[in-house]
């Protein structure tokens, strides 16, 4: 299903209803196709046959993540509507046009949140395209272990807190890196060439309902 909106864009937006038109002087794909059944690699295929299925993958509907900071939500004029600041910002990919991809950004916070726009895709990455030291890989990783109850941290007993902590991504600072909303926060230090938990706080005020924990969307090959 692919979300947008007509006419003006509005700061807010929680369910796009609509298509918008992409950025200007961008060409739109002909015949797209939606996809439904899921694909992942796995041990037993060859090299050629995982690149050719990662290949596929990136066809959306998919979740993507900001691989830096500052990256510009744009209208269908191309003029930013906003910025997102942090590295490692959850995106829901719904289409894709040459040079950019049409999202919702819902690992922004409220009002933000869920705000429809286009992206450069140099600027966003899905989990297979990441670095394999990348330290977002650490964090799905943990993401997922977390919300299985697996040895979360007492301190985020809220499932949604762990869900808003993650998804709105991290800066870089002195101590390590940064995970923080709310008054929580989630500080990662790299020991060696492994990134562990240093410290976890929990948010001073309870996750809005607009926070999604649904695990990140698998894109699929039809």
């Amino acid at each position: 299903m692919l979300w947008g909106i007509t006419g003006c864009w509005a700061p807010e937006m929680v369910q796009p209803t609509t298509q918008p038109s992409p950025p200007k002087n961008i060409t739109e794909p002909q015949n797209e196709t939606t996809t439904s059944t899921q694909i992942r690699p796995n041990a037993s295929q060859t090299q050629s046959e995982k690149q050719e299925i990662q290949e596929q993958a990136r066809k959306p509907p998919y979740t993507a993540w900001t691989m830096q900071k500052e990256v510009a939500i744009l209208g269908p004029n191309g003029a930013t509507i906003f910025t997102i600041p942090k590295r490692g910002t959850r995106l829901e990919v719904h289409k894709i046009v040459p040079q950019y991809a049409q999202v919702l950004c819902s690992g922004c916070a409220p009002p933000k949140q869920n705000q429809a726009g286009w992206v450069n895709v140099e600027e966003i990455s899905m989990e297979w395209d990441m670095p394999e030291q990348d330290p977002l890989l650490t964090m799905l990783s943990l993401r997922r272990k977390w919300l299985k109850n697996d040895d979360p941290p007492k301190e985020l007993s809220d499932r949604r807190a762990i869900c808003m902590l993650f998804d709105n991504g991290y800066e870089e600072t002195e101590d390590g890196l940064l995970w923080s909303i709310q008054g929580g926060s989630i500080l990662f230090k790299q020991n060696k060439e492994k990134w562990i938990v240093e410290q976890v706080i929990a948010p001073t005020t309870p996750p809005a309902s607009s926070w999604r924990c649904d695990p990140p969307k698998t894109p699929s090959n039809q």
